[in-house]
């Protein structure tokens, strides 16, 4: 039994190094190195990986797949700038490997604060998986969140949309891609985007926020308070559905109703000084001539 059991654990190490010299690793010993660097990274044990990983990319020249997995174990090790270095060997050595710019990119946003050089290499490792036939959708999401972050909603926008073609099921990627339309003004196609977000994950409360928010803009309130009920019956008490209810009705002048909801809103820290301004306004409106429709409802930062 013994015996059966050593040559079954042999048969399979032999069938896992096998695997990787047939995908770069031709070296047996690199193999049998990385194969157990690659365990001891899953278990978290860094330090141990990463001298054997050493030892694996001595063994092989251009050994793409070591130095891929070296740069991961010294990220992990909060050494960015040698974490950058074995990446780059990585694609000096297969220039393809589409998932090591996105990794690079991770360590120039995440350890250095680097935007610019994480953009780039975003953007290089979305044009690599498309060229090499195999699109890597979190390339292009990662890119329109930082297109996002600085405002530039074309280029976000012309990302997202890579996303929802290549992942047609990503539910962020239409949620996105409306509220990049809402900034740009683009209503119509915003809420085309929130109600497939909202078809793909039936359950999910944002698009409907999202779309009371621009049916508000809109002057739709009777279809605003339609979505932001259909919000809330899927996160009882969400302070911006509450808010987008409450200036639906205030915009509809039913004061009464429209406080009533506010208050509830003012309840949730993050609308609080938005909901008790709105509710100040309502109970002193006698001051005002009129009180015109309020579209500028704030829209929390993207995640």
């Amino acid at each position: 039994m013994k015996r059966t059991i050593l040559m079954a654990s042999a048969i399979a190490m032999l069938v896992t190094v096998a695997n990787v010299q047939g995908q770069g690793i031709e070296n047996v010993e690199a193999a049998e190195a990385y194969n157990q660097a690659r365990t001891l990274y899953q278990e978290g044990n860094y330090d141990e990986a990463k001298e054997l990983l050493l030892k694996s990319a001595r063994l092989e020249s251009g050994n793409y797949r070591a130095h891929y997995l070296l740069g991961l174990t010294y990220q992990r090790l909060r050494q960015s700038d040698d974490a950058i270095s074995q990446f780059e060997a990585a694609v000096r050595f297969n220039p393809n490997y589409y998932q090591v710019y996105s990794a690079m990119a991770s360590v120039y946003l995440n350890n250095k604060n680097d935007v610019d050089q994480a953009l780039a290499n975003y953007i290089k490792s979305g044009e690599v998986s498309e060229s090499v036939g195999m699109p890597y959708w979190q390339a292009f999401f990662n890119q329109g969140k930082i297109y996002f972050d600085q405002l530039k909603w074309n280029e976000a926008l012309q990302a997202y949309s890579k996303v929802a073609q290549y992942q047609p099921t990503n539910k962020d990627a239409f949620l996105l891609m409306g509220r990049v339309q809402v900034e740009t003004g683009d209503y119509e196609n915003a809420i085309m985007n929130f109600s497939q977000a909202a078809n793909i994950e039936p359950t999910w409360m944002d698009p409907y926020f999202f779309q009371a928010n621009v049916l508000n803009r809109l002057g739709q309130y009777d279809a605003a308070i339609v979505a932001a009920d259909k919000a809330l019956e899927r996160m009882p008490g969400d302070g911006g559905s509450l808010f987008e209810k409450g200036m639906a009705l205030k915009n509809q002048e039913k004061w009464d109703e429209a406080i009533a909801v506010l208050e509830q809103a003012a309840r949730d820290a993050q609308w609080r000084q938005n909901a008790n301004y709105q509710v100040e306004v309502i109970k002193n409106r006698d001051k005002y001539v009129d009180i015109p429709p309020d579209t500028g409802a704030t829209i929390p930062p993207i995640h």
